[in-house]
């Protein structure tokens, strides 16, 4: 009985659970003001999205370079650079400010600190904007555990030519072992 146990204590080691659940309590403490949104409950927003009339009640910022982005996003997904112009994002929000329904923007990356970024500057250029500018209530989140955790969970994801994957680029070998071994892969 004792080696069963120290068998599933070792394969429950070898999963990314525990290191993901500390780098996303991490992330919260690094950015206390980024809004935090679960995997699940991106996932139930999408999901609302399709079955609606086609209006986007979410917009999805992918915060990682084309190389990781072209192996695999959530689809949908807009690219955009972590450390760069967000005038994009912004006029993208913008155009999507046609409703009175709620927007989400929640942005993504591999773990979540590139795209805690953004949702921060996205959050303090929104502050900047003249109130009345606005009719649409917006929404600035980080997806916890970002990518690695969507993918480690199965969630739909595709490739830069709209395919179906289940494959992640790993980022690095050290922030690679938040994602489940048989989803890396390093490039297309």
């Amino acid at each position: 009985m004792a080696t069963g146990e120290t068998t599933e204590t070792a394969e429950e080691a070898k999963s990314p659970g525990w290191s993901m659940w500390l780098t996303c309590k991490s992330m919260r403490a690094k950015f206390p003001s980024v809004r935090q949104i679960a995997t699940d409950e991106l996932d139930r927003l999408l999901k609302a999205q399709q079955a609606s009339d086609g209006s986007n009640e979410v917009l999805l910022l992918d915060s990682r370079p084309v190389e990781e982005y072209s192996i695999s996003h959530i689809p949908d997904a807009v690219r955009v650079d972590h450390g760069g112009d967000l005038t994009p994002a912004l006029d993208r929000i913008r155009q999507e400010n046609d409703t009175s329904r709620p927007l989400a923007v929640v942005a993504y990356c591999s773990v979540g600190y590139r795209s805690s970024v953004v949702a921060k500057r996205l959050e303090e250029e929104l502050h900047k904007l003249p109130s009345g500018n606005s009719n649409r209530p917006i929404s600035i989140y980080n997806l916890e555990g970002s990518l690695f955790k969507w993918a480690n969970e199965g969630r739909a994801m595709e490739d830069s030519e709209g395919k179906t994957t289940t494959l992640a680029h790993p980022y690095s070998s050290l922030w690679g072992r938040l994602l489940n071994k048989q989803l890396h892969c390093w490039s297309r």
